[in-house]
């Protein structure tokens, strides 16, 4: 005689998992009558079948990417008809020529109860991945693949800063530079540039035009040899790595008067004390050859913390627009290095100036690590003087 005990007899790790052995222990004692009037009778005992329904594995759909760029790969999407608690096991099927890519966990919880896994492609080509799903009962598991096609990433072009220059006879050459382009696979560059706009400073067209010479190459050059060619030039730069290209553009200004200066002021040490400090800034220095009114603009342009952590919330310039900004620190993961950056145009030309600002909660004595007086009158200036930039060249 057999009794067929549906689902009763399961023992998966959710559900009815934990009651399993309480309901083990029940069709035995159920059963005792029946064995005894098996052994009674000469009947068979009865048979217990345990049913389970494997899992469903999906390694999610298939991907095309850039190389040396981290893939997210996810099985979340398997399912077990029995709701029971699936594991998971990731492993390349195949890899381009060349390739010594990894899997990677994503750190949440146990490696083989993670669906989620991650790699970076290192070479171009095609990768397979498979997943196997198991539920936890013998010879209960499936499997899927996934294909990420990778293919070299673009490059990426860069024409350089804006710039300001002052025009005087019998005329200014301009050298342009597109060195700071770059490949990320480390493919050889090629470099086109065109002149793709000028705006007369006259408002009528120029005599002749400014043209470029070696335009294939990262320093190109034109010349501005007449009044009539002053004015804003828009140039454009586009790279090539064989495949791909990117593009970038750099705005050249020529004026017939003389740039401004700037002066940002100098480096700062500023101790930390209290519940915290406000940092004041001072471009006053700057100037203008033709005594023209001159418009500010301040920016942060870095901070390094001391404690190498990002800083809860970032310091913020107050007065951006004035000769004369602050900025408070008032949390110790705002404490480090901040360069600033200042811009004065006097609405032609513009330069630029940096000024590098430590805060701390102290600092050695002046001289103290230079060993004597002779250098006591150094500080934070000398340390750091090669920080800093002055250039006529406004920031892009």
């Amino acid at each position: 005689m057999t009794q067929d005990l549906k689902d009763t007899g399961r023992a998966p790790t959710m559900g009815l998992g934990k009651y399993w052995h309480f309901i083990r222990l029940g069709a035995a004692l159920a059963s005792l009558p029946l064995l005894g009037a098996c052994v009674d009778g000469g009947s068979s005992p009865p048979e217990t079948n345990v049913q389970n329904s494997p899992p469903v594995a999906s390694a999610g759909p298939d991907q095309t990417v850039f190389s040396q760029g981290l893939v997210n790969l996810s099985a979340g999407g398997s399912t077990d008809a029995d709701d029971d608690v699936l594991g998971y096991t990731w492993e390349f099927e195949s890899l381009p020529a060349g390739s010594s890519a990894t899997l990677a966990s994503s750190g949440n919880g146990p490696a083989n109860r993670d669906p989620v896994r991650t790699f970076t492609p290192d070479v171009g080509g095609t990768y397979v991945l498979r997943v196997t799903v198991d539920d936890g009962f013998p010879n209960s598991s499936s499997t899927d693949t996934v294909t990420v096609t990778a293919s070299a990433p673009p490059p990426v072009a860069n024409a350089g800063t804006d710039q300001n220059i002052s025009f005087s006879a019998p005329g200014v050459t301009v050298q342009l530079d597109g060195s700071a382009s770059s490949d990320p696979s480390s493919l050889p560059l090629t470099y086109a540039w065109v002149i793709q706009s000028f705006a007369p400073a006259s408002g009528l067209p120029p005599a002749t035009s400014a043209a470029l010479a070696n335009a294939n190459t990262v320093n190109p050059t034109f010349a501005v040899t007449d009044v009539d060619q002053l004015g804003i030039y828009t140039l454009g730069l586009t790279v090539n790595n064989g495949s791909l290209s990117a593009s970038d553009q750099v705005l050249v200004t020529i004026a017939s008067i003389p740039a401004p200066i700037a002066s940002a002021g100098p480096d700062q040490d500023v101790t930390f004390v209290g519940g915290g400090v406000t940092v004041s800034l001072d471009g006053t220095g700057s100037s203008d050859p033709s005594s023209l009114p001159l418009a500010y603009s301040w920016e942060i342009v870095s901070f390094a913390p001391t404690s190498g952590d990002p800083p809860a919330q970032a310091a913020l310039l107050v007065g951006a627009s004035t000769a004369t900004p602050t900025f408070d620190v008032n949390a110790l993961d705002q404490l480090g290095i901040y360069t600033l950056r200042l811009t004065v145009s006097n609405g032609t030309l513009a330069a630029t100036d940096q000024v590098v600002v430590t805060v701390a909660k102290s600092f050695p004595a002046a001289g103290a690590l230079l060993g004597g007086s002779l250098f006591a009158g150094l500080g934070a200036a000398l340390r750091r003087r090669w920080q800093r930039r002055s250039s006529m060249t406004g920031a892009k």
